[in-house]
């Protein structure tokens, strides 16, 4: 046993096996430390990620998210479909007024607000039917491309963005069946009818610059400055008979003038509005703005 005792003490007080022995105990203390550690960092990161998630997640519903809802609702309506249908998707709308033009037959109209970035204007007849309806943007943020006279799934005539698109990209007056123009103290409004038969779904595509939308406006002439040659409303027979001054004016307003407003009318080429809301009624309601906006609007 002596023997053996010997032959064990020196490799116990060994040098090399003495100094393995006394760091045995720091080093195991310094994975748990460190294990420690990286579960904190890990567990940070997993925090400041799921943070980063819902603010994103919070920022796309409040924003792009909700604007493309918008438009997936939008793009299933059609001139016909009952009101109750569009309320089933938008909600109750904002203002309801029964017309009183005559001629109107009673025909109703419905605006919704999308927020404070645009307007949903529906017009029905007595029985709820939809007879045409309109979307306007009012922000820069709200911007949807919408295709001009084709059905779901068809081949546009052409695009316009909304709030971007000016009158004289869509190029001269091919299947225009009405051009209107009016300008008053404070009242302006443009719009451009297109008509293209069976491919449009026998719809009426009016390309409209709404003064409760958004987006530069350059007027023919102003109220006071009219001439009194010059046509007042529905300029469409008066085109051809323009010369070339009235030509350049006409070119000249279509490319200072963006599209606000677009509106998908049952009628078959009749110039009957409204086309999109009514500016003076609209602006007496105050609505909610965005966080960024009510602190940039207090600097």
């Amino acid at each position: 046993m002596a023997g053996g005792d010997k032959s064990v003490a020196p490799v116990l007080q060994n040098p090399q096996f003495g100094h393995l022995r006394q760091t045995e105990p720091v080093a195991a203390g310094g994975d748990v430390a460190e294990t420690v550690k990286l579960a904190a960092a890990v567990f940070g990161a997993v925090v400041a990620a799921t943070t980063i998630l819902r603010g994103l997640g919070t920022w796309w519903k409040a924003g792009p998210g909700r604007r493309r809802e918008w438009m997936r609702k939008y793009r299933l309506l059609a001139p016909q479909v009952h009101i109750d249908y569009v309320r089933e998707m938008f909600g109750q709308p904002a203002f309801q007024e029964r017309s009183k033009e005559e001629g109107s037959a009673g025909s109703i109209g419905y605006v919704w607000f999308l927020d404070h970035e645009g307007y949903l204007h529906v017009l029905t007849d007595a029985d709820g039917e939809v007879v045409s309806y309109s979307i306007t943007t009012n922000s820069s943020r709200f911007r949807p491309r919408l295709p001009i006279g084709s059905l779901p799934n068809g081949k546009p005539a052409f695009t316009v963005k909304l709030g971007v698109t000016r009158f004289a990209d869509i190029g001269r007056f091919d299947n225009c069946a009405a051009v209107y123009h009016s300008v008053g103290a404070r009242r302006y409004e443009y719009r451009e009818l297109y008509y293209f038969g069976n491919p449009g779904g026998y719809f009426d595509w009016v390309c409209a610059h709404n003064d409760a939308g958004r987006g530069p406006f350059k007027p023919l002439f102003w109220e006071e400055d009219l001439p009194a040659w010059w046509p007042r409303g529905d300029l469409s027979a008066w085109l051809d008979t323009l010369d070339s001054a009235g030509r350049a004016r006409l070119d000249a307003a279509r490319q200072g003038t963006v599209v606000n407003t677009v509106t998908i009318s049952s009628g078959l080429g009749g110039d009957a509005g409204p086309y999109g809301p009514d500016h003076d009624r609209v602006r007496m309601v105050a609505r909610r703005r965005p966080v960024a906006q009510r602190l940039t609007l207090r600097r």
